[in-house]
């Protein structure tokens, strides 16, 4: 599921750069393999728009069931990239709906909110991505999506604080009825 765009050639000097002012770091064995690593890392966390779509198209089969009842996942552990400045940023997700007698699999809320994660984005145009994927994608009633996130770029530069930000997005209407909540995992 990782692109391989990105090669230990890519990031070599990028990392030479970095190092230059540290000359008693150079030819050190612990930085022998960062060029690779950082590759890998951006292959995980920078998937291609092209990418993305391929696997949201896999993960939005629905299936009819006639319930149309209020459903509410957990928080979703998701993690991507600030675009300001290519930092971590932690996101809780959560989820709830209300099928038009179409579901989605249960599992599928996790993946899709791990899969438009998968490129550097802020909180706030994630928050609505998700939100306009699944009511576009699954139909419902409504939707609605909440963001709780950290992030790097407040945590280790600027602000230094360990801050927690909160977005939401609804699309549709729902009258309040009983939830059922749906704890997981992502496993992709």
């Amino acid at each position: 599921m990782v692109n391989s765009n990105y090669t230990a050639e890519s990031f070599d000097s990028i990392v030479q750069l970095l190092l230059e002012k540290y000359k008693d770091w150079d030819g050190k064995a612990q930085f022998t393999d960062t060029p690779r690593r950082l590759a890998e890392l951006y292959n995980e966390f920078c998937w291609s728009p092209e990418k993305i779509e391929e696997e949201l198209n896999k993960h939005t089969r629905l299936f009819e069931d006639g319930y149309d009842e209020a459903l509410s996942t957990s928080e979703i552990d998701v993690k991507t990239l600030c675009p300001h400045h290519l930092l971590p940023c932690t996101f809780k997700v959560t989820i709830k709906y209300k099928p038009n007698q179409k579901v989605l699999g249960l599992s599928k809320f996790t993946r899709i909110a791990v899969i438009l994660g998968k490129h550097p984005v802020m909180q706030e145009t994630y928050t609505r991505e998700l939100a306009d994927t699944l009511f576009e994608r699954i139909k419902p009633y409504m939707v609605e999506v909440k963001v709780k996130g950290t992030h790097g770029c407040v945590q280790y530069r600027g602000a230094l604080q360990n801050v927690e930000i909160e977005t939401k997005v609804s699309r549709g209407s729902c009258d309040e009825k009983p939830l059922i909540v749906y704890s997981g995992e992502a496993k992709l």
